[in-house]
């Protein structure tokens, strides 16, 4: 049986929805920023497998491991990394734009309790390995997956990719308060082409193990353009 479509229509708009809820509502520096935050991902990443108990148990049951595309992955991860690293060098290291940016960084990372560079090390690890997989656990292996089974697959990578860019609009509307055009939507567009490749290649291989290099890799390169804005 498939996953209804009220069940994905929520699936798409949750992370959205969570992230409004916990950075931009919430105060970065009180608790209700950490409450907001842990709620958001435990109801995020309990979603699929509650939906998939009550509509497709089937399909809980034949999750396997596998590596099938990993070098796709790895290869695509590090050409994310070596663009986004140039870009970031040649362009912005060093402009205002990054300065107003590592302010807001620093409030949030201190609103999570862990202003040492070891502590953001610590963040930077949970969100580059493990926060990954469960994105892609819940984008490729979940929404998409649902999608695909009620549209073409063109159309199901691209509704999956604007809707797991959505949420990062919201967060980097944050980030560079007053500069939507400038900055918000150009890096929200490339958030949404590097989602589709990764629906893509997780179609073409039926493993999440490319796709989760490719975003592990994207997001090393991220954490480290915030310990150089916070750091260096």
């Amino acid at each position: 049986m498939r996953v209804p479509w009220p069940v994905l229509i929520v699936a798409l708009a949750l992370p959205t929805a969570g992230a409004i809820a916990y950075f931009v509502v919430a105060d970065a520096e009180s608790p209700l920023f950490r409450i907001t935050y842990g709620a958001s991902k435990v109801v995020q990443f309990a979603l699929p497998v509650v939906a998939l108990l009550a509509f497709n148990r089937q399909r809980l049951r034949a999750m396997r491991l596998s590596t099938r595309g990993l070098a796709g992955g790895v290869l695509f991860g590090l050409l994310t990394v070596a663009v986004i690293l140039f870009i970031y060098s040649v362009v912005f290291r060093g402009q205002s734009l990054m300065t107003e940016m590592a302010i807001v960084v620093r409030t949030k990372v201190s609103g999570l309790g862990l202003q040492s560079p070891a502590g953001f090390i610590v963040l930077a690890t949970f969100l580059a390995l493990i926060h990954s997989f469960l994105e892609e656990y819940y984008w490729r292996w979940f929404v998409h997956s649902g999608l695909r089974d009620r549209l073409p697959a063109a159309f199901a990578i691209a509704l999956s990719s604007l809707a797991f860019a959505a949420h990062h609009v919201v967060v980097l509307d944050v980030y560079f308060p007053g500069r939507f055009w400038s900055a918000t939507l150009p890096f929200s567009i490339g958030v949404a082409f590097g989602g589709a490749c990764w629906a893509w290649w997780y179609d073409r291989t039926g493993s999440l193990a490319g796709p989760w290099a490719a975003h592990v890799l994207a997001d090393v390169a991220i954490m480290a353009v915030g310990f150089d804005l916070l750091y260096r």
